[in-house]
């Protein structure tokens, strides 16, 4: 059902790859700031655009949402040629304000600054510099979260050669049970450095 909503992600995704890659050569640092992020990435709804909802009807389809934190696993050093895992979860945490303060950590994970929208269904996606090769581990890229039902998506990540490497995640939201799109994070770039193979 979802098949549009992975194809909006991706096309997405190649324009965010060109952002990323005028970034690698920057020093961001793991978890870039805010201020130093590429704009937010522009996600097509798929149904007819005659059939849309307003913008009336999108606001108050957003406002009933939960709020969400999307944490994943941290990477800041990668080895050329050994894969490892990314994992990402996002939690549902009720309805409330957008965050103001986000914890950098939590349950030793690292944190998106940046909310996700919920009790709706959630697309993950990541977007890695041409440095890395990144291979979905999850078998279904839409998944409802809500409370008490997080959702969990995973990469295998393998760096090709040492150096600057950058990882794009950015989540986006959609009506349950249908792909009119609600919601988009902006983009979270994480800065990863990459060593030569082990000898």
């Amino acid at each position: 059902m979802f098949h549009g909503a992975r194809r909006r992600i991706a096309i997405g995704a190649v324009i965010g790859l060109g952002l990323l890659t005028a970034a690698c050569g920057s020093s961001a640092g793991v978890g870039a700031t805010p201020s130093s992020l590429p704009p937010p990435l522009a996600v097509v709804p798929a149904t007819n655009p005659a059939a849309l909802p307003t913008s009336a009807q999108l606001a108050g389809q957003y406002s009933a949402l939960d709020r969400g934190m999307l944490t994943y696993s941290p990477l800041k050093t990668l080895r050329a040629g050994t894969p490892v895992e990314l994992h990402v979860t996002v939690i549902d945490v009720g309805q409330g304000p957008q965050l103001t303060s986000v914890p950098t950590v939590y349950h030793g994970q690292a944190v998106d600054p940046y909310d996700v929208a919920t009790s709706a269904e959630v697309v993950v996606q990541i977007i890695c510099t041409s440095d890395l090769a990144c291979q979905s581990q999850t078998a279904q890229s839409s998944q409802l979260v809500s409370l008490g039902h997080d959702g969990v998506w995973a990469w295998r990540l393998t760096a090709r050669s040492p150096g600057a490497a950058i990882v794009g995640i950015i989540a986006a939201t959609y009506e349950k049970g249908s792909d009119v799109f609600l919601h988009t994070t902006p983009l979270w770039a994480v800065s990863l450095a990459v060593k030569a193979k082990a000898a």
